[in-house]
């Protein structure tokens, strides 16, 4: 007679064993930089069925390692600047910065901010010699916080943005 049914499947193998595509099937890819370590509950073989990953096949999956790596690859932990570092660099980065001690800074900070108007309208009110604007009170704070000779010779050679 006919031949009987097929018997039943045998057990499932061990994780990571399995036919081309469906579970089993596994990219063997070393990538060539530490990736970023992602907390996934692993999944097994045998957990797969009636899932999206038990009917991939991985064969057919076209990855670029590159684009894998840039975007999943573990960043390069950048050491901590030295104090003296830090300081070397905001030098470079603007020369100017504490060619005025900071106290005499506020100090002109706070003067010019009684005249309520821009520096420029300050500078435009001197030039003019506009008597409504200059009282003699703020003239004399004018002279007071004038720069020294020492700042002078300093910021005659700035050229950056003035704001």
């Amino acid at each position: 007679g006919p031949p009987g049914p097929p018997g039943p499947p045998g057990p499932p193998g061990p994780p990571g064993i399995g036919g081309p595509g469906g579970a089993g099937s596994t990219v063997k890819y070393k990538p060539s930089v530490q990736m970023k370590k992602i907390h996934w509950k692993q999944i097994y073989d045998r957990d797969l069925g009636g899932t999206i990953w038990e009917d991939i096949n991985y064969e057919q999956v076209d990855l670029d390692p590159p684009i894998i790596e840039n975007l999943f690859g573990a960043r390069k932990k950048k050491k901590k600047p030295t104090e003296e570092e830090l300081k070397k660099a905001e030098e470079e980065e603007n020369p100017y910065k504490n060619a005025v001690d900071l106290k005499r800074s506020n100090n002109i900070g706070i003067m010019l901010s009684h005249f309520k108007m821009s520096p420029i309208n300050i500078k435009r009110a001197v030039f003019a010699l506009d008597e409504k604007i200059l009282s003699n009170e703020k003239v004399n704070q004018l002279k007071v916080n004038a720069p020294t000779p020492e700042e002078i010779e300093i910021f005659s050679t700035f050229n950056g943005d003035v704001q």
